[in-house]
């Protein structure tokens, strides 16, 4: 599963992160600033990931 997070202020990713934290274990988080006036952090979760 991919998850783009879409945001202007560092806090706003910050209260997605925190809302998203107990499925994030293993997952791959990379940033994007490029594309203005958004900045981007998409978050890659593992394949096979089961809940426990």
């Amino acid at each position: 599963m991919k998850i783009t997070i879409a945001y202007m202020e560092q806090w706003e990713r910050d209260e997605v992160i925190k809302l998203l934290e107990p499925i994030l274990k293993g997952a791959k988080v990379r940033e994007n600033h490029t594309q203005k006036p958004y900045k981007h952090t998409y978050i890659t979760l593992k394949k096979g990931r089961k809940d426990e």
